[in-house]
């Protein structure tokens, strides 16, 4: 009895001290994956405020290309 009592502990033991590793870990991997997901987010951001810059400024050059034409539509009329 008292062997058994011995290996249900030290059973118990092996467990809590494998939970505690795996769930440190796991904790790691979140957290770097956490920072990388940062990262990732900070990134897409510039890149649209980016995107945004050049689409504002290709509607500007579209709008004075269109504006052309019609200024020297009325200069032959």
């Amino acid at each position: 009895m008292k062997r058994f009592l011995l290996l249900c502990f030290i059973s118990f033991c092996s467990f809590v001290v494998l939970y505690a590793d795996s769930k440190e870990v796991l904790e790691s991997k979140y957290k770097t994956f956490e920072e990388k997901l940062e990262k990732e987010e900070k990134e897409l951001l510039r890149r649209i405020q980016t995107l945004r810059k050049e689409l504002k400024a290709l509607k500007e050059e579209s709008a004075q290309e269109l504006d052309r034409p019609k200024k020297s539509e009325k200069s032959t009329q």
